[in-house]
């Protein structure tokens, strides 16, 4: 028989805690707060990690609950809690998430919310409760948790429109503004959510803000239950945490569930799923003419670049874009730091700007 060996395994509690993931899905709505139902140490640790890992300074609030409260329950700490986020933060939406230890001692969170905007006649200001104790997920649980409830929240009888809704998973401000860019490119009509891309990874402004700007604004939340179809990169999410299945099985809007685009063949097979879809309308793939420009995605490598427009992995996996001329000629124009751009050859090169920026082919 094998000797069994026993080590210690180290667990960062913090990075799986399921509120934390409904912190960061709330930071991606417009001028919204987050408040914890728990302790103090559980909004703290939340806060640190948040601010250690997107280096950006992050307010979460905390209804600090103790031992009193874990006994005779904590809704007055909660009432109170909201009142201070309201009079320091002044936001138009609360996200208050459960802890685990609201969730043993039995918080009934929508009712101590409803009864708190009978009584206080709050009016301009949207309280959205969502539970995600940690027992019952992790911060991918939790994010999807709190897209779902800010959907099921705002999304009504909106009024049919061409837009498509597009979700997202928990992933970086840097790919959510890929994502944007590509939309952009393509010409599409989109709400995004949830939209953290400038409110976790913004310039320096100067002067601090107690919430910072950007974010998915309500209204266009409001509007998603009349899209034309929802793009969902969620094949992980559980159905009954799917913010694109509740917008299918309540308000008729197709479904299109798609893995994230990364690498060669998943935005290949994306691109494929969006085309066979009546509901949503993506760019075919376009032969190479005189009037016309090239991009891929992910980004082109500068061995694809030096290929040139002729070359058969160019052609395979790339994308034509409008309004793009493609010129012959040199190329006087530089490339600012950070543009990648391929070494001319002899006779002549091209240009074809992008977001700006002028990119020579030889």
């Amino acid at each position: 028989m094998s000797e069994m060996r026993a080590k210690a395994v180290n667990e960062n509690q913090c990075s799986m805690c399921m509120p934390l993931g409904g912190i960061i899905a709330f930071k991606g709505v417009e001028n919204s707060m987050s408040l914890v139902h728990g302790s103090q140490g559980c909004s703290t640790y939340m806060r640190l990690t948040t601010i250690e890992h997107y280096n950006e300074p992050v307010d979460i609030a905390s209804s600090s609950l103790n031992e009193k409260q874990t006994i005779y329950g904590g809704e007055a700490n909660l009432l109170k809690a909201l009142d201070n986020v309201i009079r320091v933060y002044r936001p138009k939406v609360i996200g208050v998430v459960t802890t685990c230890l609201a969730e043993t001692i039995g918080e009934d969170l929508d009712r101590m919310v409803e009864k708190y905007l009978k009584d206080r006649s709050i009016d301009g200001i949207d309280i959205i409760p969502v539970a995600t104790p940690s027992y019952s997920g992790s911060m991918t649980e939790g994010f999807w948790a709190a897209t779902k409830a800010l959907i099921a929240y705002y999304a009504g009888l909106a009024e049919k429109h061409d837009g498509i809704n597009v979700i997202i998973p928990h992933i970086s401000p840097a790919d959510i503004r890929e994502i944007k860019r590509i939309l952009d490119l393509m010409g599409a009509k989109y709400t995004l959510l949830p939209d953290y891309s400038m409110t976790l990874d913004r310039p320096y402004g100067g002067q601090y803000t107690k919430i910072a700007p950007g974010g998915t604004s309500p209204a266009d939340i409001a509007r998603m239950g009349g899209a034309k179809a929802t793009i969902q990169f969620g094949l992980t999410c559980p159905d009954e945490l799917s913010p694109g299945l509740y917008l299918q099985q309540e308000h008729g809007v197709p479904l299109i569930n798609l893995p994230l685009p990364i690498g060669l063949e998943t935005p290949t097979a994306s691109f494929a799923r969006c085309r066979r879809s009546p509901a949503a309308r993506c760019p075919k793939p376009s032969r190479w003419s005189g009037a016309g420009c090239w991009t891929a995605w992910p980004t082109l490598t500068s061995t694809t670049l030096a290929a040139g427009p002729s070359s058969t992995a160019s052609r395979s996996w790339s994308t034509r874009l409008p309004d793009c001329v493609w010129r012959t000629g040199p190329c006087q124009q530089s490339s600012p730091r950070g543009a990648v751009t391929a070494r001319p050859l002899q006779g002549s090169s091209s240009c074809w700007p992008r977001q700006g920026r002028t990119r020579c082919l030889p």
